[in-house]
């Protein structure tokens, strides 16, 4: 089977076909010895031992060497066990088989690290022969070069879009890899106004570099307002571990590696970003953010034990350790584990005063009930001591969690205050505009206000299913059941079984005369209702709208 899939905005080759193996081509006639090893394999896969699948798979490798299936399972399992050894030992027997995506870029990371060069020059050479990451040969060969201290010179091709969007960053490592300071600041520069991911992971994997050849002042600029002041000093000091004060070809793969890696997480290959990542942290164990991207493709396979694992492998003193602690308040919350959450948002804001630990603080609170908590919590970010130095724009967000809890606490009228306030500080804000506007039509208060309100939102941000609901509701009140339908059944079509959307719809319906299709989506609202909205729902669907009572008590 061959899937051909996005990563991010670019095509991964679309250019990038990814060959699923099925079976092997090599016979393999099993003794009932190997197949009870296969069986004791399967089973620890499945219950994620990988530890003792991997074991139980080399077992049979080396009863059989060349069969491809064994290989591809130790593969995976060795990748999910993080046993490299065993990983190389599938790699090297794919290879015969014609290879495996990404068991080629480890077994070039491998090579280099190992300066063989006959092998990463024949892994190269795979690469060309129909691989998935062909595109990235030229990349891997000027890392040869640099690997072999020779002049890394690295040019994509004109024909190469794909290699050029994932390589941006690349020239800024050649350059650290090669000492050669000039060309590194020239290439940093490039990304002075830059903060996302990966260019802010190549400013901090560039710091103690640069700042081991002198280059403190500059250091410190590139640095100002990604990361507090200590952290700033700690990368410059020149008691950095010799490991980050250089900086290898595997560390320059490895920074490519994960870009990929989290490309693939996103765009729902997991498992091929989870081999990525994993190859990442085996060539540069120092490379913090490739155990977050690891962690990530663990969360995407289910294996949220080893995601918490390798997030809880990045100690307090670096720099990722506040990024690593607020995924996992996002893994612990949305697992229902507010306990855990609160407990290590608090520890994490304590270490850190950050406002986005300070906004999953809250966001745990309410989630566990504490909602006076979570006011609290949020009401310090509104009189925080530097508020006015935070643009308008952040502030209006800070706004709109107070008041949503405020509301949630029965104080209305505060809250309306608050998004007031907020809608002053941003009017662009769509959803504080929906928020508002929703709030006044549930109320009844001032209705043709509430309408314009969001239809404003939905301008601002037609993508959002809820604010398209939003709409509907508010034509429905206004008792235009044909407008209604049309936005409610475009939030429902683009939500799935929401409850509040699919409820709205089934009213909606029923005020029209539809009264089958009524009955259709309070069905389909009430495959997520419990309690209360489930009585209410089933009382909908066997009674109709009795009265025209329509809104949801």
């Amino acid at each position: 089977m061959v899937r051909t899939i996005r990563i991010c905005s670019q095509p991964l080759i679309a250019a990038l076909s990814l060959v699923v193996a099925t079976g092997s081509a090599a016979a393999f006639a099993p003794t009932s010895r190997d197949i009870d090893t296969f069986a004791d394999a399967w089973i620890a896969e499945n219950a994620d031992e990988n530890r003792v699948a991997s074991s139980k798979y080399l077992a049979l490798l080396n009863r059989e060497p060349g069969d491809a299936s064994i290989a591809t399972r130790l593969w995976e399992s060795a990748v999910r066990a993080g046993d490299r050894a065993k990983a190389l030992r599938a790699a090297r027997t794919l290879e015969l088989q014609g290879g495996s995506a990404e068991s080629v870029l480890l077994l070039f990371g491998d090579a280099v690290q190992k300066r063989n060069w006959k092998a990463a020059e024949s892994a190269i050479e795979a690469l060309d022969d129909g691989n998935s990451y062909a595109f990235a040969a030229p990349l891997l060969a000027a890392w040869l070069r640099a690997a072999k201290g020779k002049r890394a010179a690295f040019e994509v091709p004109a024909n190469n879009a794909l290699l050029r969007f994932y390589s941006g960053d690349q020239p800024a490592y050649l350059a650290l890899a090669a000492k050669d300071v000039s060309k590194a600041k020239s290439s940093l520069l490039q990304f002075a106004a830059m903060d996302n991911g990966y260019i802010v992971d190549l400013k901090l994997r560039a710091a103690p570099v640069l700042a081991a050849r002198g280059e403190q002042a500059f250091v410190a600029t590139m640095l100002e307002g990604l990361v507090p002041p200590d952290t700033v000093q700690k990368l410059s000091s020149s008691s950095q571990p010799r490991s980050l004060a250089q900086l290898e070809a595997a560390d320059g793969l490895s920074a490519f590696y994960i870009r990929l890696a989290s490309a693939l997480i996103d765009q729902e290959a997991p498992a091929k970003g989870l081999a990525l990542a994993r190859i990442a942290v085996w060539l540069s164990p120092e490379n913090m953010p490739a155990r977050l991207v690891l962690a990530r493709a663990f969360e995407a396979e289910g294996l949220a034990n080893a995601a918490r694992e390798m997030r809880d492998s990045i100690k307090e003193d670096s720099p990722y350790w506040a990024r690593a602690a607020i995924e996992q308040v996002r893994a612990l919350s949305d697992a229902g584990q507010h306990a855990r959450a609160i407990g290590l948002a608090e520890k994490a804001l304590a270490k850190r005063n950050s406002a986005e630990i300070a906004i999953l603080l809250g966001q745990a609170q309410e989630a566990a009930g504490r909602l006076r908590d979570a006011e609290k919590t949020y009401r310090g970010l509104v009189q925080s001591a530097d508020i006015r130095r935070i643009a308008p724009q952040r502030r209006a967000i800070y706004y709109l969690y107070l008041a949503t809890v405020t509301d949630n606490l029965g104080d209305w009228e505060r809250a309306r205050t608050l998004l007031e306030k907020a809608r002053t500080l941003d009017p662009q804000n769509a959803y504080v505009a929906n928020y508002l506007g929703y709030s006044l039509l549930e109320r009844g208060e001032r209705l043709e206000d509430a309408v314009e309100l969001i239809q404003r939102a939905h301008r601002l941000a037609p993508e959002s299913m809820a604010i398209t609901d939003s709409l509907g509701w508010g034509y429905f009140l206004s008792g235009d059941y044909e407008k209604a339908v049309k936005y409610l059944e475009k939030a429902a079509r683009g939500s799935g079984s929401d409850l509040t959307i699919n409820e709205h719809l089934g009213d909606a319906y029923w005020l029209s005369g539809r009264f089958v299709d009524a009955r259709y989506a309070w069905r389909v609202a009430s495959l997520e209702a419990e309690g209360s909205d489930a009585a209410r729902l089933a009382r909908k669907i066997n009674l109709g709208l009795e009265n025209g009572a329509s809104r949801r008590n």
